[in-house]
């Protein structure tokens, strides 16, 4: 969660702070309270947004601002790992806004929740739906279609994760969700990633130790970051959840062992 954090506090500071403030239907304690909400979310005080939030909407639940009151209310609760209601407070974002950008963010935020909870159905339908209101070029959709991507691989539609992938990388050429695409693109199957080693000898005694343990390792040269490194791998899985329920054996040897696409 946290590592989209400084999106969704630049969009949420640029919706409260830029449309409050030019509108007359909210009196001036209606604004106060949604930008000490926002002030209190981007300094981390989860409580007081959320005590905010509520403030808000109890007395403006039906002006076209609560769904920026809605959304804030489902960051706190999100970083507050409160999963059930911040999803509920995000569905209310998408229900009450009417700013696209917001709406987009919120779907955003939806998908983001169902991946980190296994919901690939529900990661799925909401990025669409953000893909559908975000300005294509504009962050996040960078992010929207690399997430999209990830969930489309969990469901083994290799072909269709390859579509937002390539989509991802021509509008947002140069960027790092970009760069992450391009290490993803075209894979097929699951495996266990082992360990990157500087040198071809390490990762060889490296192969050979874990193959000593039963365990079908293979050592590949690639180049990352603009340098030759030799990684090694465990396995090739045509489910995640094979490689997945295959990954505690190899921990057990490698504790930074993890589950990654290969082609």
């Amino acid at each position: 969660m946290y590592k989209f954090a400084k999106l969704f506090i630049w969009a949420i500071s640029v919706l409260a702070f830029a449309s409050i403030g030019c509108n007359g239907e909210l009196p001036p304690h209606g604004k106060q309270l949604l930008l000490s909400a926002n002030q209190a979310y981007l300094t981390g005080e989860d409580a007081k947004a959320i005590e905010y939030a509520d403030t808000f909407l109890r007395d403006f639940y039906r002006t076209r601002y609560a769904g920026e009151a809605y959304y804030l209310r489902g960051l706190s609760r999100y970083r507050r790992k409160e999963l059930k209601t911040a999803q509920q407070d995000f569905l209310l974002a998408v229900e009450k806004t009417e700013d696209d950008h917001l709406r987009g963010n919120a779907y955003k935020a939806m998908g983001d929740l169902a991946f980190e909870s296994g919901d690939m159905a529900l990661a799925q339908s909401s990025y669409v739906g953000a893909l559908d209101n975000l300005e294509l070029q504009r962050a996040p959709a960078d992010q929207v279609h690399y997430r999209f991507g990830q969930v489309l691989q969990r469901q083994g539609q290799w072909a269709q994760a390859d579509t937002q992938f390539n989509r991802l990388i021509d509008l947002f050429a140069g960027g790092d969700y970009a760069a992450l695409a391009e290490k993803r693109v075209h894979s097929s199957v699951w495996t266990i990633q082992a360990g990157v080693f500087s040198r071809k000898d390490r990762a060889g005694s490296a192969t050979e130790k874990l193959r000593t343990l039963r365990l079908p390792a293979t050592q590949q040269a690639t180049m990352i970051n603009g340098q030759l490194r030799f990684v090694v791998t465990v396995g090739r899985y045509l489910t995640y959840e094979q490689a997945i329920a295959a990954l505690p054996e190899v921990k057990k040897h490698q504790k930074d062992a993890f589950v990654t696409t290969t082609r």
